[in-house]
C-alpha cells in the first residue's frame, strides 16, 4: 500500500511539473472532433494533432502534425500526414468543448475536411453532418489516466511475482 501511494505521489509530481512548464516547451496537443452524421450511420470522430499551436489563433501548416478520421459507412477511415496536407485554415477557440471552424485540404483522397463554427461538417461533400464539436482533454485527465495505468501495472506486477520457497 505504501508503494502504491509513493508511485501515485511521483506521478502527481511529474504531472504537475509538466503542466507548470507548459508555456516554455513546444508541445503536441491533441484535439478531438465528434459529429452526428446526417447522411451516414451514427456518429463520427476525428483527431487533430498540432504542435506549438496557441488556441484562439489562426491555424497554419507549421502547426500541423496529423489528422485522423474515424470513417463511416460512406467514407472509410483515413489519416493525413504533413506531406499529405495542402492547407489548413481556421482556429480552435480557447473555450472548449465547442464548434470551431477548421478547414483542411489534402493532396490525397479524400481531398478535404471542413468543420464550421455552426457545428456543420463535411468530408469531400460526400459525408456530412451536424453537431460538430472539438474538445481537448484537461491535464488533470491525463494525470488521472497515467495514475490509473500505473496502478494497473503495479497490481499486475504484484500478482505475477511468485513467492520464494524456503529450503529447510
Amino acid at each position: 500500500m505504501v508503494r502504491a501511494a509513493l508511485v501515485g505521489a511521483v506521478f502527481a509530481a511529474v504531472a504537475s511539473l509538466s503542466t507548470s512548464s507548459r508555456a516554455a516547451v513546444v508541445q503536441e496537443e491533441t484535439y478531438f472532433f465528434t459529429g452526428v452524421c446526417s447522411d451516414c450511420r451514427g456518429d463520427v470522430s476525428a483527431t487533430l494533432v498540432l504542435e506549438g499551436y496557441t488556441q484562439g489563433e489562426s491555424l497554419t501548416k507549421a502547426d500541423f502534425v496529423s489528422f485522423s478520421y474515424s470513417g463511416s459507412n460512406i467514407v472509410p477511415a483515413f489519416t493525413i500526414s504533413p506531406s499529405d496536407l495542402y492547407n489548413i485554415t481556421g482556429l480552435i477557440p480557447t473555450d472548449l468543448p465547442a464548434p470551431a471552424q477548421v478547414i483542411l485540404s489534402f493532396y490525397v483522397s479524400p481531398t478535404n475536411f471542413w468543420a464550421y463554427s455552426d457545428g456543420n461538417w463535411y468530408v469531400n461533400a460526400s459525408d456530412y453532418g451536424t453537431n460538430g464539436t472539438w474538445s481537448v482533454p484537461e491535464p488533470s485527465t491525463w494525470a488521472m489516466m497515467l495514475l490509473g495505468f500505473a496502478g494497473l501495472g503495479f497490481a499486475g506486477y504484484r500478482r505475477t511475482r511468485k513467492p520464494r520457497s524456503i529450503a529447510v
